[in-house]
């Protein structure tokens, strides 16, 4: 004999909150889709609330607190990511790598770790920005290319061709002036590293 499990709001809701992000990612990750999460997020900590809400005569509902607070939490970092710098929070969540053949003018991400990898790119000519809105940015630049840097975090640690700099706002310009390729890199909250490679 099975017992049946009592209706949770919290499972519903999280299901449902589950499901749409990975239906947002999937949409961002294979179409030319943009999401932009800082406005995802506060849709979110709304439905939650509005589930606290509805499901409040029915008892506590511990996990569905939690996850309030966790995206809270993450509300309010990716509000002072916008604040701090002015960094985008843009592009996808978790690790990413990028090898491209061709120079694109930005490349973009929002929370986690992404690596572009400029070895590949034939014509290493123009501007290129680069950001992460909170974890790390690793972009490396081929041997013998002449380039000229300009990297700031609001707050973390920014690594240039072996110069650190790190605490609130660390910034730096470094490299040859005039030369054939200019990276603007950034990051809000994390890591910036520029390297050979």
């Amino acid at each position: 004999m099975t017992t049946e499990r009592p209706f949770s709001m919290a499972r519903l809701l999280s299901g449902v909150l589950l499901v749409v992000l990975g239906i947002l990612w999937l949409v961002e990750e294979f179409t030319d889709v943009d999401i932009a999460w800082a406005a995802v997020l506060p849709v979110i900590l709304i439905l939650i609330g509005v589930g606290l809400m509805f499901g409040s005569a029915t008892g506590t509902h511990g996990g569905l607190v939690t996850l309030g607070i966790i995206v809270t939490i993450l509300v309010v970092l990716s509000s002072a990511v916008e604040v701090l710098v002015d960094v985008p929070f843009r592009g996808g969540v978790g690790d990413h790598q990028e090898t491209p053949i061709t120079l694109d003018g930005e490349y973009r991400w929002a929370i986690g770790s992404m690596r572009i990898d400029l070895s590949d790119v034939a014509d290493l000519q123009g501007t290129t920005e680069v950001s992460v809105g909170i974890g790390e940015l690793v972009v490396i630049v081929p041997d013998g290319v002449s380039v000229w840097v300009e990297a700031d975090v609001g707050i973390g640690e920014l690594v240039v061709f072996g110069q650190t700099e790190s605490g609130v706002s660390p910034e730096t310009e470094f490299g040859d002036e005039g030369a054939e390729l200019h990276i603007i890199a950034r990051v809000g909250i994390g890591k910036v590293e520029v390297r050979r490679g």
